[in-house]
């Protein structure tokens, strides 16, 4: 969850970086709100079984992964979160890498 001004900013980042790979704002920027709306109960619910239970079941497997750290990233389908992908810092520092030697 995040404040109204903080979602503020991220909106325009994203809108920011749509435009800079080409994409016509007047299309895509009806269908990123203008406003911030919470992420209703029944999305945590679902998050909550479908996802955190589940990997606390699977904690001895991702522990000796070195998944110990990371994120989940994903979107809402209905009353559904829809997991896209897990990721650890070092996605991050790779990231941050590239970006340097681009500059």
């Amino acid at each position: 969850m995040v404040s109204q001004e903080d979602y503020i900013k991220t909106r325009e980042e994203r809108v920011n970086f749509l435009k800079t790979i080409g994409l016509n704002e007047e299309i895509f920027s009806k269908y990123i709100p203008i406003d911030y709306k919470p992420i209703p109960d029944f999305i945590w619910k679902n998050i909550i079984i479908e996802v955190l239970k589940k990997l606390e079941k699977n904690e001895d497997d991702l522990t000796s992964s070195g998944f110990t750290h990371f994120a989940i990233s994903g979107h809402t389908e209905g009353k559904k979160w829809a997991p896209w992908g897990m990721f650890d810092k070092s996605r991050y520092e790779l990231s941050n890498k590239s970006n340097k030697e681009i500059k």
